[in-house]
C-alpha cells in the first residue's frame, strides 16, 4: 500500500525472488511510475471501496505493507488487512502516535517509524534476518536457516567461497558449532556472518 520511493527496493527484492507484488495507491503518478519501472500489478483505489481491495488480492495475500504518505490511510489499510486475517502486517508511518494506534489496537504485526534505517529494518522484518552494520560496504547478519534456504547443506567452506564470512554457527540444539569449512549447515541452525551489502539478499534466497 502506496507506491512510494521508499517501496522500491523492498518491492524490487520479493520481485526477484518470485514473488507476486499487487501495489495499490490513491495516486496516479506514483503508480504509473511504479508499474512502468517493476511492471507489476497495480490498482487505484478509495479507502471506502472495498471491492477494489478484494480484487488486489488482500483476502488472499501473506504480507501486507501498508507505506502510504498518509498515517490514517496506513492505519485504516491495516484494520482492513486485519479483519481479512492476513497473517502478517507491517506498517511504515511518520509519527510515534500513529505507532502507537496499531500497536495498542493489535492491528500490525510491527510497526517502524520513518528513519534512515528504513531499508535495513524492513529487509528484517519481511525476511526474519538480523542485521548489524558493521561499515558502509559490510552487515554482520544472523539467520535461522529454513527448509529451502540457500545455506541448507551447504559447507562451511562453500559458502565462504562465494563471499560471505561464517563467524559462528549455533545448531538447532542450541549447541555452540565450530564452523570449520567441512560443516555441513543444517535445517534450524542459526547462522552469524559478515556479507556484503549488496549481496546480502542473494544469500538469503538463493536457492
Amino acid at each position: 500500500m502506496g507506491a512510494t520511493d521508499e517501496a522500491l527496493e523492498i518491492i524490487r527484492s520479493l520481485l526477484n525472488e518470485g514473488h507476486e507484488v499487487v501495489i495499490l495507491d490513491d495516486n496516479k503518478s506514483r503508480i504509473d511510475k511504479t508499474v512502468q519501472e517493476l511492471d507489476i500489478a497495480a490498482y487505484m483505489f478509495s479507502i471506502v471501496d472495498l471491492d477494489t481491495f478484494q480484487q488486489a488480492g488482500i483476502h488472499k495475500a501473506d504480507i501486507v505493507l501498508a507505506m502510504h504518505p498518509l498515517d490514517t490511510i496506513n492505519i485504516l489499510v491495516c484494520s482492513l488487512a486485519k479483519h481479512f486475517n492476513v497473517p502478517r502486517i507491517y506498517a511504515i508511518v511518520s509519527s510515534k502516535e500513529s505507532a502507537n494506534i496499531l500497536w495498542k489496537l493489535g492491528l500490525a504485526s510491527n510497526v517502524l517509524i520513518k528513519s534512515r534505517a528504513l531499508s535495513k529494518a524492513l529487509t528484517e522484518l519481511v525476511y526474519n534476518v538480523k542485521l548489524i552494520e558493521l561499515d558502509e560496504e559490510h552487515y554482520l547478519a544472523v539467520v535461522t536457516i529454513k527448509e529451502g534456504s540457500y545455506f541448507v547443506g551447504k559447507k562451511v567452506g562453500d559458502a565462504e567461497d562465494e563471499g560471505i564470512k561464517v563467524i559462528a554457527i549455533l545448531s538447532s540444539e542450541n549447541t555452540l558449532v565450530n564452523p570449520d569449512k567441512n560443516y555441513m549447515i543444517k535445517h534450524d541452525d542459526k547462522i552469524v556472518f559478515i556479507v556484503h551489502k549488496d549481496k546480502l539478499e542473494s544469500f538469503i534466497f538463493k536457492r
